[in-house]
């Protein structure tokens, strides 16, 4: 960050910044309409090819090569439909003509373990409370085991945490579903008897069911059904959707976390949510990055690599995302606001550093310099 860039504005310059953006909304969405759902629909079927193409090479290809080329090709199916999902539950296609056909009911989610619903519900709150360490979902997991910020106090559990992302990231989705539907929810109780209430245990029982539900259709449609259809091909087929699944969520987690915790790890958190609009936009600016990537990764992720005017304007349909950029950076630029665009190099190395940081009591001087 430069002399001349700045993590404070003064209300009469928040008031301003958010006129500007506001008017920059405005602007952009009278221009939505057919051309943003084509686009959305290209995407989808570019993920549903993937899906037809990498199943076939698994099912009925020989040798080492269809094996890789059907993993690379399922990686790609399960990776675009979550970030397809992304879009989807922030509703972007709502007040469109036509738009039905990218809605939450009509959208299929058979690729993950989780319900879109259920995870637009969390995800959502992370929007409404970006970076509040008390409220941010993405924040506020467990705070005994995670802390990325100074709110929470260190515990010796965190010094697993590093650990803990690595092995998490292949099974993001799936941690996802365990914890928006609440099964995590009594390791961040401080109440040892927390089932021995009886509303607890029933709640609880309630939540183990929905997760069941909302994950038995993708465990058997890949785990059980296409495996058994491939019958002496069973263990390559099971093996490759198992494989690429794994890679599907690192890359999904990778995007999702790096665009946040890859922003600077001297950005600070907060425990209190925004005073006012202006001060909302100002505080997606400073705490998410845009990861530089081949523009066909614009497409791929769909968008969400462009993080930071997707945070600013949730409900925008991701092809409109890279189209206004530009003009976020002149707001920017304007204001002394920094406006980061990290190489995947630099996101990770933030984040890591971040997550290492305050995995410990206290940073030595090289982590905080």
């Amino acid at each position: 960050m430069t002399r001349s860039q700045k993590l404070t504005l003064s209300d009469k310059e928040l008031d301003l910044l958010q006129k500007e953006l506001d008017a920059l909304k405005k602007e952009i969405t009278t221009k939505l309409g057919q051309e943003d759902i084509d686009y959305i629909l290209r995407l989808n079927k570019v993920a549903d090819l993937s899906e037809i193409a990498g199943r076939s090479l698994l099912h009925f290809g020989l040798g080492p090569a269809s094996f890789l080329a059907g993993i690379a090709l399922m990686t790609n199916y399960y990776s675009m439909k979550g970030f397809l999902g992304h879009t989807v539950a922030h509703k972007c296609y709502e007040k469109l003509d036509g738009g039905e056909v990218m809605d939450i009911k009509n959208f299929s989610t058979r690729s993950a373990p989780i319900s879109l619903e259920i995870w637009a519900k969390g995800h959502n709150r992370h929007h409404a409370h970006t970076d509040n360490e008390r409220k941010d979902p993405d924040l506020n997991q467990n705070p005994k085991a995670f802390r990325l910020g100074n709110t929470f106090s260190w515990t010796p559990l965190h010094l697993g945490q590093i650990g803990a992302l690595t092995i998490g990231f292949p099974l993001a989705m799936w941690f996802q579903a365990f914890y928006y539907n609440g099964l995590l929810d009594p390791l961040k109780s401080n109440d040892l008897r927390w089932f021995l209430k009886e509303d607890n245990l029933d709640a609880y029982f309630e939540s183990v069911k929905n997760s069941i539900k909302d994950a038995s259709n993708h465990v058997l449609v890949d785990y059980i059904l296409f495996p058994l259809l491939a019958g002496p091909l069973a263990p390559r087929v099971l093996m490759g959707n198992i494989i690429a699944e794994l890679i599907a969520n690192t890359w999904i987690a990778y995007v999702t976390l790096g665009t946040h915790y890859g922003a600077d790890p001297d950005t600070p958190f907060y425990n209190t949510d925004p005073q006012s609009r202006g001060e909302w936009y100002f505080r997606q600016i400073i705490g998410t990055t845009d990861i530089k990537l081949p523009k066909i990764f614009d497409h791929q992720t769909v968008a969400l690599n462009i993080h930071i005017a997707h945070h600013l304007f949730p409900t925008l349909p991701p092809n409109r995302l890279r189209e206004i950029t530009p003009q976020i950076q002149a707001i920017c630029k304007r204001y002394g606001i920094p406006f980061k665009e990290q190489t995947p190099w630099k996101a990770t190395k933030n984040m890591a550093r971040r997550t290492l940081r305050y995995s410990l009591p206290k940073a030595p001087k090289w982590l905080t310099a």
